[in-house]
């Protein structure tokens, strides 16, 4: 992560700063308490950050099935995309699929 946005490029150390995590809101409603308990919950011990994420283990599980060498990876119509991770050339990527 370089930057948070790119017409308006500066350095960051972690998404917290790019984002305001306490106006997230869905259908009209601040969803921050969902989210925070869906990560939580995400966990084999709910809460615990040191224990096994199981969304995690799973997205693990689907890429060493397909045998991906670059995790994560963009794979279209179960075949990992090789292209650059522009949004132009992903874009045209995605096309030459279909």
């Amino acid at each position: 992560m370089d930057s948070c946005f790119v017409e308006d490029y500066k350095p960051v150390k972690s998404l917290a700063e790019c984002f305001d995590w306490s106006t997230v809101e869905i259908d009209g409603h601040e969803e921050v308490d969902t989210i925070r308990q869906c990560v939580d919950n995400s966990f084999e011990t709910p809460g615990d950050k040191e224990s096994t994420n199981k969304l995690l283990k799973e997205d693990y599980d689907w890429a060493k099935k397909l045998d991906l060498k670059f995790h994560p990876s963009i794979v279209i119509n179960d075949k990992v995309y090789k292209g650059d991770i522009k949004g132009k050339e992903l874009a045209q990527g995605i096309c030459e699929a279909f």
